[in-house]
């Protein structure tokens, strides 16, 4: 009898002659993790650039390298793969900084934002006159008050890994006359209990565009108000942990006029780090098989 061909679970041959899993990204990878100083170095970048917030308790608990290695076995070559827990933890804290990005382009709609405060008409998007293409804007009703743009569902919730990174936007008023700005609250977030205010001045220009960074740690940020106490690194953390209300200023001059906003982002910085340490990993796991076929 010849020897019996084997089969997959579905009950399809298999055909290692026509796909050698040596030769794929994934059978690199994997293998490098063997490799207790490389998995160590890694997991301790990954864990000083992303906090455990990102993670379900127990989702973290399990990718923990202070738990035991998980083994599998590679039944074609009888060897043992070790350590995959890193390409595990890689993968879910990029998919968890990927689900905690919000942005507006605003180059097809409000994307949800609204109007609060003295509006004469809601939020309005235009196609064209942006920084660049489409954005929006909110006329002023001239009746006292202060009018905000109102962020959308996308830029509430758990936004902690945006901690330490900035909220970026573009601003513009438009107005008649002469200037008569007057000072307020230019960013409001509030969550976890707690309200941080931001003032970005100067002021936007009259008719251009200008572009801000808040930088999403302390500094600038205080409770409540401009003149509240300084907001600490654990409160700004506390809010971005569970964000309720995000709002920034459409409105700086006493009288008639027009706030725009374009290019609204909170994106959280972990991504970058993974995507050097997941290249690093490659490169290694790349330079340690070329070594082994020779």
């Amino acid at each position: 009898m010849g020897r019996q061909r084997q089969q997959a679970p579905n009950g399809s041959p298999v055909h290692y002659e026509r796909h050698r899993p040596e030769q794929t990204a994934l059978y690199l990878l994997v293998p490098l993790t063997a490799q207790p100083e490389l998995v160590t170095a890694l997991l301790t970048l990954v864990q000083r650039v992303v906090t455990p917030r990102l993670l379900h308790p127990a989702v973290w608990d399990w990718l923990h390298p202070s738990r035991p290695g998980i083994t599998l076995v590679d039944q074609r070559r009888n060897c043992n793969v070790k350590n995959v827990r890193m390409v595990s933890t890689m993968a879910a804290l990029a998919a968890c900084s990927f689900a905690q990005a919000a942005t507006s382009r605003f180059d097809t709609g409000t994307e949800g934002w609204t109007a609060v405060g003295d509006f004469a008409a809601p939020v309005t998007w235009s196609a064209t006159g942006g920084n660049p293409g489409g954005h929006v804007f909110i006329p002023d009703q001239v009746i006292g008050g202060v009018t905000y743009f109102d962020a959308p569902i996308d830029f509430r919730g758990d936004k902690s890994a945006a901690f330490g990174t900035n909220l970026t936007f573009d601003l513009m008023q438009v107005y008649p006359g002469g200037s008569n700005q007057f000072d307020d609250r230019d960013v409001v977030i509030e969550g976890g209990g707690l309200a941080i205010a931001y003032d970005t001045s100067p002021n936007p220009p009259n008719g251009a565009w200008a572009s801000y960074a808040v930088p999403l740690s302390a500094g600038g940020w205080r409770l409540n108000s401009l003149s509240g106490a300084v907001a600490t690194n654990q409160q700004i953390l506390t809010v971005l942990s569970s964000v309720t209300l995000l709002r920034i200023r459409a409105e700086f001059q006493t009288g008639a006029d027009t706030g725009r906003l374009d290019n609204v982002s909170l994106v959280p910085e972990p991504g970058s780090a993974l995507l050097l340490a997941g290249g690093l990993a490659a490169l290694l796991c790349l330079r340690r098989a070329r070594r082994n076929e020779r």
